[in-house]
């Protein structure tokens, strides 16, 4: 236990270092500071560094700071791990009640200190006066190393999160994927994809291989996209191994319109070249300058924004075409209203307002047949859409309007529930431009009977 008199000498320590703190001993500046003993400090300094003293830490942190390890900054900086005196782990319960009576003593000790303001006015009275601008500066530089250090693990362990978060999520997948697969999906079928034209790049400069060495590349570019799509979605075992795609390759369709396209499809699918799986509603082309893109140079690659939670990818300038293989025998579209977030109850003045608006206008005005979409798009969104035409996001109707723009298309990957869409979040799935004027219409016929 800490004697009255022992208080009084550091009352006293505490009112020199106040008056004059050059006058103090190394051993009593490191008192006043709470360090270690001067012996006790270099000799731990030592230990934990393969023989270097504190000056020779100082002029390390002086000289190179990125060269300071974690334990180094910790021991210039005096972090509590080297100041505080641990006793090593014991499972003896005569030595841990022994502990637990020195805690309580140095506990009631701590009510007989001197009072703290005249231990805050040394502290800072010998900080200022007896400790060197060299150390000062090598602290400072050590304080600022330890917090790369903090940001590195930092980023570690939001890293290691989102890993464990995507591991458990490509063993369950996202909603969308689950319907898919509880629906039928994948039952009764080898596979799944779709039919890809080539109507381009069949004259690279590359004269010996024909152009084919471009179509080898996009080819490559297509399966690594795929991949990296259905995985970060969390497809699991069960969608990414079955996807299937036949490519077709003949100089005959460079430059070929959609019609002869579209019979060349038909052909296929009469022929039985189409294996069961593959969509027989839809197929995609890709043109020269999609061949010859220099996107397809490099890998497709996406980051995890660990604040978000969510997979950002890099924007793409691949586009491909999805081409309706039926149309113009394009099916029952969706009425606008299905895609109101808030709909007018029918027997409304303004839900009649609004049903009178949506039978004046065809949802699909302007449709040609076809689509352009990015590449990445054609593995969450075209096959969501694809799969249930019927339903609130499907459907050809669905999949024109929110590619109205190609560019304007949403690249993040969100592990939340939702499903996927291709315009961006501000552009709800199905409010194209035809969709948002009508809205508007009809909101302005409704204030007339308010």
């Amino acid at each position: 236990m800490t004697s009255t008199t022992d208080n009084s000498e550091l009352d006293a320590l505490y009112r020199r270092a106040i008056a004059d703190p050059t006058s103090l001993s190394q051993a009593e500046t490191n008192t006043v500071l709470r360090w270690l003993s001067p012996e006790d400090d270099d000799r731990l300094c030592r230990d934990k560094t393969g023989g270097k003293s504190r000056a020779d830490l100082i002029a390390q942190a002086l000289a190179h700071p990125e060269q300071l390890t974690k334990v180094e900054c910790a021991l210039l900086r005096r972090s509590g791990e080297f100041v505080m005196q641990r006793p090593p782990p014991t499972d003896d319960p005569l030595e841990l009640v022994g502990r637990l009576a020195n805690a309580v003593d140095r506990l009631e000790a701590s009510y007989r200190e001197p009072p703290a303001q005249p231990y805050h006015d040394a502290y800072k009275a010998v900080w200022a006066g007896a400790i060197g601008d060299q150390e000062k500066r090598a602290i400072e530089a050590a304080g600022v190393r330890e917090r790369v250090f903090m940001d590195e693990e930092a980023a570690d362990w939001q890293r290691f999160v989102a890993e464990e978060r995507l591991r458990a999520k490509r063993r369950t997948g996202t909603r969308w994927i689950r319907d898919m697969l509880r629906k039928g999906f994948d039952r009764g079928c080898d596979c799944w994809g779709f039919v890809c034209f080539r109507t381009g790049g069949y004259d690279d400069g590359d004269k010996d291989a024909g152009g084919d060495s471009a179509w080898a590349r996009f080819q490559e570019y297509y399966w690594q996209t795929a991949e990296t799509v259905l995985l970060e979605w969390g497809s699991g075992d069960r969608l990414w191994p079955l996807l299937r795609t036949i490519f077709v390759s003949d100089p005959a369709l460079d430059g070929a319109p959609t019609n002869v396209l579209r019979a060349r499809f038909k052909a296929m699918v009469e022929a039985g070249e189409v294996q069961p799986g593959i969509r027989r509603d839809c197929f995609l082309v890709v043109d020269d300058e999609a061949i010859n893109s220099d996107e397809t140079k490099r890998p497709y690659t996406c980051v995890y924004n660990y604040e978000a939670e969510s997979f950002k990818h890099p924007t793409p300038t691949v586009f491909v075409r999805a081409v309706h293989a039926d149309y113009p025998d394009i099916g029952p579209c969706l009425s606008f209203l299905s895609y109101l977030p808030e709909l007018p109850p029918p027997w409304s003045v303004e839900g009649q307002t609004a049903a009178a608006a949506a039978a004046t206008v065809d949802p699909m005005a302007g449709f040609t047949g076809e689509v352009t979409l990015a590449l990445p798009k054609v593995f969450d969104f075209l096959i969501y859409a694809l799969s249930d035409p019927e339903g609130r996001v499907g459907g050809w109707e669905a999949i024109y309007h929110q590619t109205e723009v190609p560019t304007r298309y949403t690249s993040v990957f969100n592990p939340a529930d939702s499903a996927p869409t291709y315009a961006r979040q501000d552009l709800r799935p199905g409010q194209g431009a035809v969709f948002i004027e009508l809205l508007m219409a009809t909101r302005r016929r409704t204030t007339l009977y308010e």
